[in-house]
């Protein structure tokens, strides 16, 4: 009696997957310290990714200035050690409130 050849498709349909990705949580669980990390980190490389595309060649000079005053603030207001974020985004709204105003009258 000969014996029967396996396919890949019939070898591949009996074992078990395994997933390699991180599973989905549901809606209602709360997100962990390193689930929000890493939506974090995946943000600030999205938002460097558009802003060095096409974006910043959209953005008029004057509007260039108010943006890079506004991030050198921020910037060397998040490296202060030990700065409550609330200070921080107190700060930099009273800075960048009144150049916000001016580019949206433009």
């Amino acid at each position: 009696m000969a014996a029967k050849k396996r396919t890949t498709k019939s070898i591949a349909r009996r074992r078990p997957v395994r997933r390699t990705s991180v599973p989905r949580e549901s809606p209602a669980a709360e997100p962990t310290p390193q689930t929000e990390d890493l939506e974090i980190f995946e943000v600030h490389r999205r938002f460097i990714q558009v802003m060095e595309g096409d974006r910043l060649l959209t953005i008029s000079a004057e509007t260039r200035g108010h943006y890079l005053t506004v991030m050198r603030s921020l910037t060397a207001k998040l490296a202060v050690p030990g700065k409550p974020l609330s200070e921080i985004l107190s700060e930099i709204m009273s800075e960048a409130a009144p150049l916000i105003f001016r580019v949206m009258q433009h």
